[in-house]
Order: structure tokens, then C-alpha cells, then sequence
């Protein structure tokens, strides 16, 4: 009934929709202006950006199995980490994190933030959801502070596959398809493919996004070994919350087919890993020449 109620008034779901983002946004400035962060439209692409290649590095433990070939042709792309990535040795070009809802986590990000804060020294970091979430910026090394960018964030609404694309139409005509705002849609990872199209990146490989696996690659011995600070993953299913099919009507993988058939007609979206979820939907990439 929900679905079929959205599609015979999804403009004026849409425009509901719209009024909560400029809600959002307001409460946003307010947070940029009181700890005098960036705004995302002061991002520029042209300093960072080296190659037509992506790499979105997530957090499956397929990343561990990544050797020699494949670790050079991520080096030789650019690349784009989120969340808790920074236990990785790897530092990508990019980075973007949100405020953590449990204290625990928190302390471990901070840690993780001190502990790096050499080697991300020239990492821009994208910090989402300020909005909604306190985040103890007294904590941040002085070093890093001036990497903080924040973008306004718009949900791809809609209960359908349908909906999805519709929504999508919607804010090509609402011209929000701008320098500030990113696009998203069940977590950081859609956010992140959005990301690849803003700034026009030709392929996108997706690198340790399993989804049919709720194990993440911190997890392993090799990591533990390092004595770093190791937060718990936040699953508990067999697959990703966010592709748990179970607990939602539209699921990552919905999401990631939207923003094919509406975004990237014109770009190539790889997966990094056979074992994902996604594979054979998307081509695997490690074996392009």
C-alpha cells in the first residue's frame, strides 16, 4: 500500500522530502559557522585529483586479499576511504567519516586520527551528517583541522526501484546536482559513488564492498597485531545491514542500479572482488588491461 500511495503522490512526497533537506542545511550552517569549518563548494578537485580512476575502498574483508598487481593499480589511481579505512596502511587520496553515535567508537576514531595524523596530513576529509551529530573537534590534531570539508547531503528518496529513479529526475529539475551538495542513499557507500561522478571520474571500482558477508577486513590477525584501536563492526546478520533485504524495501544494491541507469549511463562502475554480492552485476576490474 506504501509503495502504491508514493507513486501517486510522489511530487508532493518529493517536495516534503525538500523541505527537510533546507531544514538541514540550515542547521549545517549553523555547525560550519560555530567550529569555522569549510564548506564543501570550497573543495578543490584540481589539487588532488591525479587520475580518470576511483577506487572506493569499504571495509569487507575481501580487501585482504588483494596482492601486489592489485595494490599498484589502486597506488596508480586515486582513491577514496571512509569510515574506520584509516586502520588500513593504505592512505587514500580521499577520506570521509561521520560523527559516531557510540562514545566508544568515538574514542577509537580520535585515537585512530592522532595516531595518523602524519601520513593524512595532505588527506582532505569529508565530514557528513554534522547536522544531526556532535563531534569533539578540542580532540583533532592541529594538524588536520584545516582538511575538514562539509557537503550538504540529499536523500535519493522512494520505497521503489521506480521511485528511486524518480527521485533522481526530480533533482536534475530542481538543478541540485552542485558543487555543495552530494547525493546518497543507505550509508556512506552511495555517498562515495556519488563523489565519483561529481568529479567526473571515468571508472569506479568498488573495493571490499561484500555485502553478502558481515566479515570486515580490521578483523583479521594481521591488524590485531598492530595494537590499534579496533572498534566492533556493528553487524550482527549474515550480510550487511544495508543489503539485508529483510529489514528494507530498497537495499544498497537498489540503490547502486538508480544511480547507474540515472548517473553514470556514461561511466564505468567496477567491482574490486568476485566474492561481493555485486559480482557478476558489475564487471570484475582487476582483470583490465
Amino acid at each position: 500500500m506504501r509503495k502504491i500511495l508514493e507513486e501517486n503522490v510522489f511530487p508532493v512526497f518529493f517536495i516534503y522530502r525538500y523541505m527537510q533537506f533546507l531544514k538541514r542545511k540550515r542547521k549545517l550552517n549553523d555547525a560550519i559557522d560555530k567550529y569555522n569549518l569549510k564548506h564543501f563548494s570550497d573543495f578543490n578537485i584540481e589539487d588532488h585529483k591525479s587520475s580518470d580512476n576511483l577506487f572506493i575502498l569499504g571495509s569487507g574483508a575481501s580487501i585482504n586479499d588483494y596482492g601486489k598487481e592489485e595494490w599498484e593499480k589502486i597506488k596508480n589511481g586515486d582513491s577514496f576511504g571512509f569510515n574506520f579505512w584509516m586502520i588500513h596502511d593504505f592512505v587514500p587520496t580521499y577520506y570521509m567519516f561521520e560523527p559516531m553515535k557510540k562514545p566508544n567508537r568515538e574514542k577509537k576514531f580520535i585515537q585512530l586520527l592522532n595516531l595518523k595524523k602524519g601520513q593524512y596530513k595532505n588527506t582532505p576529509f569529508i565530514l557528513k551528517d554534522l547536522e544531526t551529530r556532535e563531534f569533539p573537534f578540542d580532540k583533532v590534531p592541529e594538524r588536520l583541522k584545516n582538511n575538514f570539508y562539509v557537503p550538504y547531503k540529499f536523500k535519493i528518496s522512494g520505497n521503489s526501484k521506480k521511485s528511486l529513479n524518480k527521485s533522481i529526475i526530480y533533482i536534475k529539475k530542481l538543478n541540485l546536482l552542485n558543487e555543495s551538495i552530494q547525493l546518497f542513499r543507505k550509508g556512506s557507500l552511495s555517498q562515495a559513488i556519488y563523489f565519483g561522478y561529481q568529479f567526473n571520474y571515468k571508472n569506479i571500482v568498488l573495493c571490499g564492498v561484500d555485502l553478502n558477508s558481515t566479515d570486515y577486513f580490521y578483523e583479521s590477525q594481521h591488524f590485531k597485531m598492530k595494537d590499534l584501536p579496533i572498534p566492533k563492526t556493528g553487524q550482527t546478520g549474515k550480510v550487511h545491514k544495508t543489503f539485508d533485504k529483510q529489514k528494507y524495501n530498497i537495499t544498497i544494491d537498489d540503490v547502486i542500479k538508480c544511480m547507474q541507469d540515472t548517473l553514470l549511463s556514461d561511466r564505468n562502475l567496477y567491482i574490486g572482488s568476485k566474492k561481493s554480492a555485486l559480482h557478476p552485476e558489475l564487471d570484475y576490474y582487476f582483470n583490465e588491461d
